[in-house]
């Protein structure tokens, strides 16, 4: 009776190619599905979705946040950004975000015994913020009135409007931005000799009452993690392989190879390299082989991660090779 190891050789040289075929159909049907999850998981998972405003105090608010499709995000654009975007076809292909916040400042008012400077030729009363309290602020502008004339000249002192963004990206992929902003006071009106607390290039708090912004998440913002896509990516690639051939039987040694495409986040960080060419060889065998899909099983090996098992068929001293590598990339 035969050995039953010599039939399972035979049944495999003899349907070598039919193996290594439909192992590389698999492995691309799981590319492709792979690939279809990615990009519908991504867009599936927060288009749509919609955070609330968050008022965090009187200063500080968690904008609401909208998560839109592309072609919904440039019609939001176009409300306050059509012209810069007809000038600069390339901001409308590059449009990630659309953001906006609302500051308020409230009716202030005072009233003094008499003006805060008062000479023999003009009296100058400056107009600052006060809040809640009775507390002032910086100056806003400030009047100045002619003693002999009654001639009256007002002006807004030079200032800056600073706006501030916290942004975050939880695991998930949700952002969170927080906003606050400031009034900053940079001219100084008069001397300090009234007694009035000096507010110049010290920021006064306003009060936010509104802010949104309209994200599409096709690719997360201000992250190093892409989405997984299709590229060219050349690579050479070593190891070892084993395999059974036509003349020889089994077969172990190295494998070299260079494949040509790939697919994962970045060209260094692949889960599949695609349209391998290489060779395989020991001491009394030398082949030509192809190797059309490798799959990292790096990925579920904490300690290695930049392995991949790659099979393959070769045509060598041996005849027909069905062969599996393990390979990592130099």
């Amino acid at each position: 009776m035969k050995d039953w190891k010599v039939d399972l050789l035979n049944v495999v040289l003899k349907n070598s190619i039919t193996i290594v075929l439909a192992i590389g159909l698999l492995v691309v049907g799981g590319l492709g599905y792979s690939f279809y999850k990615d990009k519908t998981a991504a867009e599936s998972k927060l288009i749509g979705l919609t955070e609330e405003y968050k008022q965090l105090d009187q200063f500080t608010a968690e904008l609401q946040v909208d998560y839109l499709k592309k072609r919904e995000l440039l019609k939001v654009a176009r409300n306050n950004w059509e012209k810069e975007l007809a000038k600069n076809k390339e901001l409308s292909a590059q449009l990630k975000a659309v953001a906006d916040a609302t500051f308020s400042v409230k009716s202030f008012e005072l009233t003094q015994d008499k003006p805060d400077l008062v000479t023999d030729k003009e009296l100058i009363q400056e107009v600052q913020f006060v809040d809640e309290l009775g507390k002032l602020g910086p100056v806003v502008g400030y009047v100045r009135i002619e003693n002999s004339t009654g001639r009256t000249t007002s002006k807004v002192v030079d200032h800056d409007i600073q706006v501030e963004a916290l942004v975050t990206e939880g695991k998930d992929g949700q952002i969170e931005v927080l906003s606050k902003a400031f009034y900053i006071q940079r001219e100084k009106t008069l001397d300090g000799s009234i007694g009035k607390p000096d507010w110049v290039d010290k920021p006064y708090p306003l009060s936010i009452t509104g802010g949104h912004i309209f994200i599409n998440p096709d690719k997360p913002s201000g992250s190093e993690v892409f989405r997984p896509r299709f590229m060219t990516s050349p690579h050479i690639n070593g190891g070892l392989f084993v395999g059974a051939s036509q003349l020889n039987g089994l077969e172990t040694g190295a494998h070299a190879d260079l494949s040509i495409f790939g697919y994962g986040k970045t060209k260094n960080d692949l889960d599949f390299k695609l349209i391998g060419v290489g060779a395989n060889f020991n001491r009394d065998y030398v082949d030509i082989n192809l190797v059309p899909v490798s799959y990292r099983i790096g990925n579920h090996i904490p300690i290695v991660e930049d392995m991949y098992i790659s099979p393959g068929i070769g045509f060598g001293t041996g005849g027909t090779l069905a062969f599996i590598g393990i390979t990592t990339t130099f």
